[in-house]
């Protein structure tokens, strides 16, 4: 779904630059496929660490038009599933690692083997008993 454009050392970090395809894509409000660009939008997000150095990705995508005259939303950015989910400047994969390594080993554990991989912590609230990134563990009451 991706092309690759440009893959460049930038030191301490790998930039990649990429696009989407220029195929039709279903409106989200009524399935209709769109093809029509109205605009570009540049997408910056990182990815999964590389050789000890994070992965930074430059994408761009097209604000589409929806064909459908009646439509309550005529225009729209696609989105690319299992890659990159709304609003988010991270891709699926590193949040899931981060995810799986706090709830393995919560707390200030999880912190250093994310800082030993280059996956960067996320800015969410701590858990009130081991200070991990979304961990399970609940405060006992007693």
């Amino acid at each position: 779904m991706l092309v690759v454009e440009d893959v460049t050392d930038g030191g301490e970090a790998v930039v990649v630059t990429a696009r989407t395809r220029d195929v039709a894509v279903p409106c989200p409000v009524c399935g209709t496929p769109a093809a029509k660009v109205h605009g570009y939008h540049r997408r910056t997000t990182t990815d999964v660490p590389v050789d000890g150095r994070q992965v930074v990705v430059h994408l761009r995508v097209r604000r589409l038009v929806c064909p459908v005259p009646g439509c309550r939303r005529q225009t729209f950015r696609e989105q690319i599933p299992g890659l990159l989910e709304r609003h988010q400047r991270r891709t699926v994969r590193p949040a899931d690692q981060m995810s799986q390594v706090a709830r393995e080993l919560c707390g200030r554990a999880a912190a250093r083997l994310a800082g030993l991989l280059a996956v960067p912590c996320p800015a969410a609230p701590r858990c009130a008993i081991c200070g991990a990134h979304h961990c399970r563990n609940k405060p006992s009451r007693g």
